[in-house]
């Protein structure tokens, strides 16, 4: 099951609080608050000064998670150690390469649990308030962060 991080904007905390009761399939990851230019974490909505940016975390049953290991092991050994067996004398020569396309991907950012941690460990600094900040600055849910993100995973 794939996993996508999505943003959503409230102006209040009560308006939040009823987002949260209505909406049952994300789950929340953090919340931030701000001014529009920029954001500092907050532990809960009640202590939000100004609009509030809640993290959630969507799950996908549908849909494969690119970023799991173990999920990519399994896919490699049904398909690529399939490929070999049948054409094995063809790899790399008559078939230069194999090629998959995640086209779901498209309309929403890929998450795993393991991203704010392991970003910090290669980086040096906390991933999510960037997120924040360049998430709100194009006033798109599914932006990608910048290229030390993407080059970081």
């Amino acid at each position: 099951m794939a996993k996508s991080l999505v943003l959503h904007r409230f102006s209040s905390a009560s308006e939040f609080k009823e987002a949260v009761n209505k909406d049952k399939d994300q789950s929340l990851l953090c919340l931030f608050c701000g001014d529009g230019t920029s954001y500092c974490p907050i532990d809960d909505a009640d202590s939000a000064d100004g609009e509030i940016l809640a993290f959630y975390v969507k799950v996908h049953t549908t849909l494969v998670d690119y970023l799991n290991k173990e999920t990519i092991r399994e896919f490699i050994d049904y398909t690529h150690e399939e490929y070999k067996k049948r054409y094995g004398e063809f790899l790399g020569n008559r078939i230069p390469g194999v090629f998959f396309d995640e086209i779901y991907l498209n309309n929403f950012v890929p998450w795993t649990n393991r991203l704010p941690e392991e970003f910090e460990a290669r980086r040096g600094y906390d991933l999510m308030p960037l997120r924040a900040k360049y998430f709100e600055r194009y006033g798109k849910h599914f932006l990608g962060m910048t290229g030390k993100f993407h080059h970081a995973w």
